[in-house]
């Protein structure tokens, strides 16, 4: 907060050099922790089976084939 208006000798540029700083710190955080804290919760889901009815498999997976 007062490292900014010395090193520029401005206090408006050093307020402005201080938001960035913090607002790229803070977001540095939160991305990390969000990246980190979605891993933890996302959780496997299985894949759907195919219809051994037939033994053909649904018209969408063909059509991606």
């Amino acid at each position: 907060f007062y490292i900014g208006p010395t090193l520029f000798g401005d206090v408006l540029a050093g307020w402005i050099f201080g938001k960035l700083v913090s607002d790229v710190a803070f977001y540095a955080c939160a991305i990390f922790s969000y990246e980190k804290f979605t891993a933890l919760l996302v959780r496997h889901q299985p894949e759907p089976r195919i219809a051994e009815e037939d033994g053909h498999e649904p018209s969408a997976a063909v059509s991606l084939a």
